[in-house]
């Protein structure tokens, strides 16, 4: 039986607009935030890249620039492999490495690393990378910032080289103190030998 009560009618229609606003209102949230989102993931100093199925699928400009490729779509559709050298730092080839740490970054939704890639004119250099696991229908995404440290690495290689030098000089150092040492004791006998050849010239100078 079709309820014909004229206030139950009205709530009905009241609810149904209500839904329908929270529904526009939901809907129109999330665009915002996709919105805000991409503003961000296009306007980041740091490279931004996402990949599903273990290749690229987009790439901010940073990443772009960072590569010095000429747009991105020298990125899109490429394993994280094929943008770096064949083999990283550790000797282990990039291609196996770089399956590993994205299976890391999927089974603890995050991780962090550093790693070589290299640029679009054949430069290597070095990045730390942030994976971070996004759900998506089906699966999930992998969100990648890459950190250019080059410069980091090259002030921890000064440093390293520096407190090398500071022991070789330390040892240096050493070798000469011991080395006086001795020569003192040579000096003092080879006086001692000469004041009792004061008599044998012929044999004084082979002792001064």
């Amino acid at each position: 039986m079709v309820n014909s009560d004229p206030d139950e009618i009205d709530r009905g229609v009241r609810r149904s607009q209500s839904e329908g606003r929270e529904a526009d209102s939901t809907e129109s949230a999330t665009q915002d935030s996709s919105d805000r989102y991409r503003v961000l993931f296009e306007n980041s100093a740091d490279a931004i890249l996402i990949s599903e199925n273990d290749t690229f699928v987009d790439c901010n400009a940073a990443a772009v620039e960072m590569l010095r490729c000429r747009d991105k779509t020298a990125v899109m559709q490429t394993h994280p492999s094929e943008l770096s050298p064949e083999i990283q730092p550790d000797g282990r080839r990039s291609f196996e490495k770089a399956n590993e740490m994205m299976a890391i970054a999927l089974e603890r939704g995050s991780h962090r690393f550093e790693w070589d890639h290299m640029r679009a004119d054949g430069e290597v250099f070095p990045v730390e990378v942030l994976l971070t696991a996004v759900p998506r229908e089906g699966g999930y995404s992998l969100h990648t910032v890459w950190h250019d440290i080059t410069e980091r690495k090259r002030l921890e290689n000064e440093l390293r080289h520096a407190h090398k030098m500071e022991a070789v000089g330390q040892l240096a150092g050493g070798i000469a103190h011991d080395f006086n040492n001795q020569l003192v004791g040579i000096l003092g006998y080879a006086e001692l030998l000469a004041s009792q050849l004061e008599d044998r010239p012929d044999l004084l100078e082979h002792v001064l």
